[in-house]
């Protein structure tokens, strides 16, 4: 459906920008070289993942949604990228953090403090002056 979406907007004149999703969780290696395509791949790789080293099933669910965002900030990569779409990854503004527990109302979510955070790369990648 993102394909379609930038269609659309390219379609009306209107120059898309993706933006890569900040979690609160280190990086799965194995989603970068994942079959997007193959949605049983996908959930099995999820499942696998979540279940590993899990203790409650509270936890079981946090680590399925952590790795969920992953699959889908690697599905807008690539699409961005297929499409030859502009693609900001404010990851590595966050990486700077060691704690981090003040940036997230919980392993997806931003606070207020990190939308500021995360206004900055992306104001620097689109060309808008950045106040300090």
């Amino acid at each position: 459906q993102l394909a379609g979406f930038i269609r659309l907007l390219r379609k009306h004149e209107v120059t898309p920008v993706l933006v890569l999703q900040v979690y609160d969780a280190p990086p799965e290696p194995s989603i970068r070289d994942l079959r997007l395509d193959d949605s049983e791949e996908v959930r099995a790789l999820i499942l696998k993942l979540a279940n590993a080293n899990a203790r409650t099933t509270y936890d079981q669910l946090t680590r399925i949604r952590v790795y969920q965002a992953q699959v889908l900030v690697e599905v807008v990569r690539r699409t961005g990228a297929a499409m030859g779409v502009q693609v900001i990854d404010p990851r590595p503004a966050f990486a700077q953090y060691h704690e981090t527990a003040p940036l997230f109302c919980d392993v997806v979510h931003l606070t207020d403090r990190a939308n500021h955070l995360l206004a900055r790369p992306i104001a620097e990648q689109l060309h808008f002056p950045v106040r300090h």
